[in-house]
């Protein structure tokens, strides 16, 4: 018997007033309305001040709400499944600058903290909770490792943003990103430096509606590996927070419009000379049609799984909608939170998130499917191959330049399968077998 379709929970974060575009404003034909907790309203000036309610988000946070309020509401389902058989995937959507990454991570000062923080955003808090959850499961024999990485997807492409060396390029297997760097994470105090290597590393441009606005989209990574001591079985979950690059109005972000052909043009010259960065129009182009696809990739899933079909990516080893096809096909129960704008200015873009983006990803329901545990004898083996097989692998590779096309991909793999073969051996130490 198939597993029963199981929905999204989305929620909806209202950004105050202040500047870089988000300050009071003149009013365009569509703007945010009243709203509660339960429904939120937008009126359209342009259909005689008609109004729409929607009432689809779990909650409607209000202006004044702290990160505990929304951490509070958030988590506790989210983690429940992380910590046990499934993996999860939270992320945000919303126009730029209106709050995605503070909700995501938190306030750069308070990232140094070990205890809570009323700065700390769903990352920290996270990673504060799974550490006290792992600490109590170790007193009953299941052992633990909590391990952090970071994954940028720019220009259809995914890159290490937590690799000390640099951004490494990574690869796709299936709808997993493998070719990443792993940090174990033993405490919140690391998140600084962590976040400032992986924010020193992610594309970042100032735009008239944000100071540091996102050109790409990152991936926070927890990766949960467990050992069971009694039964010696093995067990990975994953908790990836998404923090999107922000939609935006180019002629309002940058001041101008890229046609179609403009950014063809320009996406040709950037793939035949990488090192020469795109433009700032290029990059909100870019992240606007990936915005796109991803939406409609959920609606292709909502009809698939409504119909008892299997959901097959249309995006596959390509990108953000590519990583994204493994939760909308049920390996990862997906959230959405959802940043909204309060200022008049921004009523075509906050009517667009909560009348168009959010409805239709409020509609998606997926088959979840659990993370099987394995023999832990079966995991370290298997582990021990994928290392040997990616060393001998970067090994035999010729220095041909088309070998060479692919070199950073296979260090990428080498470096990958090192470091979990390492974790899961040092889990097997922990539970006195190895």
């Amino acid at each position: 018997m198939p597993p029963k379709l199981t929905g999204i929970r989305t929620w909806v974060r209202i950004r105050p007033l202040g500047d870089l575009g988000h300050a009071d404003g003149e009013r365009v034909e569509k703007q945010l309305g009243d709203f509660d907790e339960k429904e939120i309203k937008i009126i359209s000036h342009d259909q005689g001040s008609k109004v729409m309610a929607y009432d689809y988000p779990s909650k409607v946070f209000p202006v004044d709400c702290t990160q505990e309020d929304v951490s509070a509401e958030v988590l506790p389902d989210l983690l429940e499944d992380f910590w046990n058989e499934r993996s999860v995937m939270i992320f945000a959507y919303g126009q730029t600058g209106t709050g995605k990454t503070t909700t995501m991570f938190g306030f750069p000062e308070s990232l140094t903290s070990e205890s809570v923080d009323p700065g700390w955003g769903l990352l920290p808090r996270a990673v504060h909770a799974t550490l006290e959850h792992n600490a109590a499961q170790a007193k009953a024999g299941v052992q633990s490792v909590l391990l952090l990485s970071a994954i940028e997807f720019y220009a259809f492409m995914a890159f290490d943003l937590a690799d000390k060396a640099g951004k490494q390029m990574c690869t796709f297997r299936g709808s997993q990103v493998v070719g990443n760097t792993y940090m174990k994470c033993d405490s919140p105090a690391i998140l600084k430096e962590f976040l400032e290597r992986v924010y020193s590393n992610r594309k970042v441009v100032a735009t008239r509606m944000n100071e540091g606005s996102s050109r790409s989209h990152c991936v926070i990574i927890l990766t949960l590996m467990t050992l069971n001591e009694s039964t010696q079985s093995f067990k990975q979950t994953s908790f990836a927070i998404v923090d999107l690059a922000g939609a935006e109005r180019p002629e309002k972000a940058l001041g101008e419009r890229m046609t179609k052909d403009q950014a063809m043009l320009e996406m040709v010259k950037y793939m035949r000379t990488p090192s020469a960065d795109m433009s700032p129009g290029l990059q909100g182009f870019i992240i606007n049609f990936e915005l796109h696809s991803l939406l409609s990739e959920v609606v292709a899933a909502t009809i698939a799984h409504k119909a008892g079909r299997r959901y097959v990516a249309t995006w596959r080893g390509a990108g953000a909608s590519a990583y994204f096809g493994g939760a909308l096909s049920g390996e990862a129960r997906l959230a959405c939170l959802i940043c909204l704008s309060q200022s008049p200015q921004n009523g075509w873009e906050t009517w667009f998130s909560i009348a168009q983006y959010g409805r239709q990803i409020a509609e998606l329901k997926t088959r979840l499917i659990k993370n099987p545990a394995v023999p832990m004898k079966t995991a370290v083996k298997e582990a021990e191959k994928a290392a040997a097989d990616a060393a001998e692998d970067l090994a035999k590779a010729g220095t041909s330049a088309s070998n060479m096309k692919y070199q950073p991909f296979r260090v990428g793999m080498k470096v990958y399968t090192e470091q979990r073969l390492h974790y899961i051996q040092q889990l097997n130490a922990m539970g006195g077998t190895a």
